[in-house]
């Protein structure tokens, strides 16, 4: 019966670690996984480069990502009902939007209070059960400070959106305000984050 020697077991650790699953315990699972369908093919007479290459196609970063995801869904009570926040939100917002449209389009009464509640559903609802789930899945050190950033200007420029669309006064300074807390801290704060990866 064949074994992985040490430096094949550190090739797969690594492809793992950049497949980004964050969950310790899932990543050691996943590799004793990985390690033992290598290790299978192996013993049918398999060489240690085709079976791994034969078990990354079957199991690749994108499968890894969803099994982490599923796992992330089944074990964190509040990330699976933000989870079912957002689509249930999302899609709800997006048909308030839609039809709040075709309202103002043929100047049909209703068409201002249903935007109004669509824009709120989607920045108060949708929008942080979004970047909650997001900060659930990725887990970076400065991840904080992205998420927030990214959760308070753009609930800001959403509004001011919302504002302008609706013609009420401080549109100017909502979109203003928006848009520089997205271009001065959560654009650099990207950048450093991706530059670290």
């Amino acid at each position: 019966m064949q074994s992985l020697n040490k430096k094949q077991v550190e090739l797969i650790i690594t492809d793992v670690d950049d497949a980004r699953i964050t969950l310790s315990h899932l990543s050691d699972e996943l590799v004793d996984h990985i390690c033992c369908e290598v290790e299978n093919l192996m013993n049918q007479g398999k060489n240690f480069e085709y079976a791994y290459d034969f078990v990354k196609q079957q199991t690749g970063t994108a499968t890894l990502q969803k099994i982490q995801e599923n796992t992330q869904f089944l074990i964190d009570k509040n990330y699976r009902r933000m989870k079912m926040t957002m689509k249930i939100t999302g899609n709800i917002s997006l048909a308030m939007l839609g039809l709040a449209t075709v309202l103002k389009i043929f100047h049909w009464p209703g068409s201002s209070e249903m935007l109004m509640l669509g824009f709120v559903v989607l920045c108060l609802i949708f929008f942080p059960s979004a970047i909650y789930t997001n900060y659930k899945e990725v887990k970076v050190k400065s991840s904080k400070l992205l998420h927030l950033s990214i959760l308070v200007g753009g609930i800001i420029f959403m509004f001011g959106v919302l504002f302008k669309v609706l013609h009420l006064k401080g549109a100017s300074y909502l979109l203003l305000v928006g848009w520089i807390v997205l271009l001065f801290i959560f654009l650099p704060t990207l950048l450093v984050v991706k530059l670290k990866e």
